[in-house]
């Protein structure tokens, strides 16, 4: 017998001795562990996810490229991606996914089932869907990639219509110009030319002009993103494991 004052777990073998000991009471907590994990993880309803890339393009910078107007200050790559990242989730990408897809998903429901993400090394937007039915979330994710490319590429598209309309009235007011005097005129002439040679860019790169690229297209997924069975047994079989120890070692410390 021990004395009062000596510790109880001086040695490994003390500690060893007290698994022996108990080591059905062990066994018993863990396996509940186990178990409640995987019921808990069975019993859960299945979510898959799928994600779709998309590449976005400010049109200015093909305004600078051709050398229309002012130089404008392009924005950096990232803070356009992440500004493009907030436009897929705007009402109105919504309501035109909504129009899309012949489920019958509330707007509240389908907001909450995508997120958007800036990828740190490719600056592309990953458009995540997540939904109770693999084929489901990938047209989920594909038309929410499409909304957002038919939205942002009419935003920019009608700054090309005003950056255009504002050549025209300068090419009219060059025409106007053009017969006051002799010099006046030749100078007209130039500016005349120049501004058409730029009208004729703008208009062509209306036409050819991809402000936002679909790069990858979402695929249904193999498996459930959610639940787990497997892994939520291992946490479980962990997390019961620490506490059947505990539960051994604070029943041995009462047993006097």
């Amino acid at each position: 017998m021990q004395p009062d004052d000596a510790p109880r777990y001086a040695s490994l073998s003390d500690y060893v001795r007290v698994i022996r000991r108990h080591k059905w009471l062990i066994l018993l907590v863990t396996g509940a562990f186990v178990a409640g994990a995987l019921a808990y993880s069975l019993t859960r309803e299945k979510t898959y996810k799928a994600e779709a890339q998309v590449s976005f393009r400010d049109v200015l910078a093909d305004l600078n490229l051709i050398g229309v107007g002012d130089a404008i200050p392009e924005l950096p790559a990232q803070l356009r991606s992440a500004q493009s990242a907030d436009l897929v989730t705007r009402p109105e990408v919504t309501r035109k996914v909504q129009r899309r897809i012949d489920e019958d998903i509330l707007l509240d429901a389908l907001e909450g089932s995508v997120t958007a993400a800036v990828g740190v090394q490719t600056n592309l937007v990953g458009i995540t869907a997540q939904a109770a039915d693999a084929q489901l979330a990938a047209d989920l994710a594909n038309a929410y990639a499409e909304a957002a490319r038919d939205v942002e590429t009419d935003t920019q598209l009608a700054r090309l219509d005003t950056a255009e309309q504002a050549l025209l009235a300068e090419v009219d007011e060059a025409e106007s110009r053009s017969g006051n005097d002799v010099r006046g005129a030749a100078i007209s002439t130039i500016r005349l030319s120049v501004l058409e040679q730029s009208l004729s860019r703008i208009q062509t790169l209306k036409q050819v002009s991809e402000p936002v690229q679909v790069v990858e297209r979402a695929t249904p997924p193999a498996g459930p993103a959610s639940p787990k069975a497997v892994r939520d047994t291992i946490l479980g079989s962990v997390v019961g494991l620490v506490f059947a120890i505990l539960a051994a070692f604070g029943r041995d410390s009462l047993d006097r």
